[in-house]
């Protein structure tokens, strides 16, 4: 592959690890010239202990296991998934990147040597390698090219990047790569960004992480994802009006509270967060726009469908944020409209003082899909996307998705497309419909590629008995949880929180 076709594959990949740090330290260093497996690796005091739960990029079939005491977070763009790592400290970071590749023939080693050049040229430097790969000068390299990490073939290096005058000083940044290539097209990096100083404490945890890596196998994940899609799309062409109907029977007016449950599992030392009202009906599209009377109503606002209203409190610091979001799908599913508005004010402010924050307006007429959002103060942006009706499920379907598997869909794996306002994109939900005992079913569901998921249960009619939201490095545990109006408004008062 020509050099400069290299650097425009992999220049967002390098340009994401472009920070500056200082230290200084000593590396221990071993013979890279000859093919090993990935050794044994203690992790450095107070960095023993992974994460229970591993972090997950479903694109490429990884898993791995991030150390216990860091942060991780998640982005997208497009197809391309990056799980950043910071630990407490912030003395390093990890990033892993999935980059595709038109050249079938590039393997790890080719990839990391490809990486290493645009490094050593993006500092001007030239390769030094001392003894045994010692870090010894002005831009040194440790090569680990032919490594074997739980069976996956993977090529690794560190290099030293600085100034050779002030490599005394120790202010050099070191920078490590792993390469994977589980795909046919797709490589996966786990790149390391540390300082001289702190690299001896930093590399056995950056190796322990990366030892944990596993792939599921190309084959089975294409054979499940096939299986998954047929069931969706068999399950798609079966919705009818009486199933929307039993869905929305379920459904048709639910308080919600959101909480962080106590330690002494009482409501009344449990964390209240937020609640939620959910209306569902039979309907038409006018009732979108409330403030417009019916007898001003145009042809379209006449059509008859579903609709789904949800009014959202959420308590954030000391903001209280207000949600309106309601949805209408036509009863032949060829048409949806949407409107989402979000308002937001201080805690002990008047509510007549809320402001809105953004409002989201979608719509969609056949396969074409179209969503704006208004921001306060900014730029409209606008979206627009083709959907695939075989698996693309309406913004009141998705709503009413849990109920409708539960009634109709029968255990087993699912995979819709839909459009999420978090994602600002169509993307994909996974949904795992289990029966563990008679009468009670259990659905997992990921909302949006690589999030956690979340675990709800249902009574044999399909009607919600609790949602748990796993914790993340920003949260702990919460849960969604059915409850009578009366009691909400009894715990929310207690605890002198604002309910209106």
């Amino acid at each position: 592959m020509p050099a400069s076709r290299t650097r425009i594959s992999f220049y967002g990949l390098l340009m994401l690890g472009v920070i500056a740090l200082a230290g200084v330290a000593d590396a221990q260093n071993r013979d890279a010239s000859q093919p090993r497996r990935a050794p044994e690796i203690a992790p450095a005091s107070g960095a023993s202990l992974l994460a229970d739960s591993p972090a997950q990029i479903e694109a490429v079939g990884l898993r791995f296991y991030p150390p216990a005491d860091a942060r991780t977070n998640i982005t997208r763009l497009g197809d391309q998934t990056t799980v950043q790592v910071l630990p407490e400290g912030s003395t390093w970071v990890m990033n892993v990147q999935t980059p595709r590749t038109r050249d079938g023939e590039q393997t790890v080693r080719s990839v990391s040597e490809a990486i290493l050049n645009q490094l050593l040229e993006s500092v001007a430097a030239v390769e030094v390698r001392g003894e045994e790969g010692a870090m010894t000068a002005r831009a040194n390299v440790i090569r680990v090219p032919d490594l074997e990490i739980n069976n996956q073939p993977a090529a690794r290096f560190y290099v030293a990047l600085g100034d050779g005058d002030r490599a005394n000083a120790g202010e050099r940044v070191i920078r490590g790569y792993t390469v994977f290539k589980p795909m046919a097209d797709r490589f996966v990096t786990f790149e390391l960004i540390t300082t001289e100083a702190e690299f001896a404490r930093a590399r056995p945890i950056y190796e322990l992480v990366v030892g944990t890596a596993l792939f599921s196998d190309v084959g089975e994940r294409a054979e499940a994802q096939q299986a998954s899609a047929e069931r969706s799309g068999a399950f798609i062409e079966a919705l009818s009006g009486e199933s929307m109907r039993r869905a929305i029977g379920v459904t048709r007016e639910r308080w919600d509270r959101l909480y962080e449950p106590s330690a002494s599992g009482s409501d009344r030392d449990a964390t209240e967060i937020g609640y939620r009202r959910l209306r569902t009906r039979t309907g038409q599209r006018g009732e979108l726009r409330p403030e417009v009377p019916q007898s001003r109503w145009r042809a379209a606002d006449r059509e008859r469908g579903y609709i789904v209203h949800v009014d959202s409190r959420v308590l954030q610091d000391r903001q209280v944020i207000d949600i309106e979001s309601i949805f209408f799908m036509g009863e032949n599913r060829e048409s949806e409209a949407w409107t989402i508005r979000v308002a937001v004010r201080d805690r002990q402010a008047d509510r007549r003082q809320s402001q809105v924050a953004f409002t989201e307006i979608g719509a969609r007429e056949g396969s074409r899909l179209s969503v704006q959002v208004e921001p306060r103060g900014g730029a409209p942006t606008a979206s627009s996307a083709n959907i695939d009706p075989r698996s693309y499920v309406s913004q009141v379907e998705h709503f009413l998705l849990p109920h409708l598997l539960v009634q109709g869909g029968g255990e087993g794996s699912y995979a819709f497309t839909y459009w999420s306002s978090n994602a600002g994109a169509v993307t994909t939900r996974r949904d795992e419909l289990r029966e563990p005992s008679s009468g009670v079913f259990e659905l997992e569901s990921t909302l949006v590629e690589n999030d956690p998921a979340q675990t709800s249960r249902f009574n044999e009619e399909g009607r919600l008995l609790r949602t748990t939201l796993p914790a993340t490095d920003m949260t702990p545990r919460r849960v969604w949880q059915p409850i009578e109006l009366n009691r909400l408004m009894e715990l929310w008062r207690s605890k002198g929180l604002p309910m209106n």
